[in-house]
């Protein structure tokens, strides 16, 4: 009887320790479906041209940016608020791609009215 009680330690242990190897692998930070107050975790990307950063969003937040997008091209605002992009399969597909489009770096010209360059070419010509 006292081995048997012996190996019920051992074996509560045993699992103890792994439930705490499971618990030390989880990434905390994806379990929130929030990445602030904004936005939330999606499959879909977006540049906020604002905030200047790209974002994989939720289907809400997509329309919002392509709906504000518009409207600012109607209004022939220079500067564009944002700029939906695609929608990807999984999260983890469109955070790859968000990765792959931040190592480019370059400089985000969707941002600005397609007609901003014309509107102002005495500015873009070289001297």
């Amino acid at each position: 009887m006292f081995k048997l009680f012996g190996m019920f330690i051992l074996i509560s242990i045993a699992s103890g320790s792994s439930q705490e190897a499971q618990e030390e692998a989880v990434d905390f930070t994806t379990l929130d479906s929030r990445i602030d107050a904004t936005y939330q975790r999606g499959p879909y990307l977006i540049y906020d041209c604002v905030e200047m950063r790209w974002i994989c969003t939720g289907r809400a937040e997509f329309d919002v940016c392509a709906e504000r997008r518009d409207t600012s091209l109607a209004m022939k605002d220079n500067e564009l608020g944002c700029a939906p992009f695609t929608n990807f399969r999984s999260r983890k597909k469109c955070h790859k791609k968000q990765l792959e489009m931040i190592n480019r770096a370059s400089f985000p010209r969707f941002c600005f009215h397609p007609e901003y360059k014309e509107r102002n070419k005495d500015f873009w010509q070289s001297k």
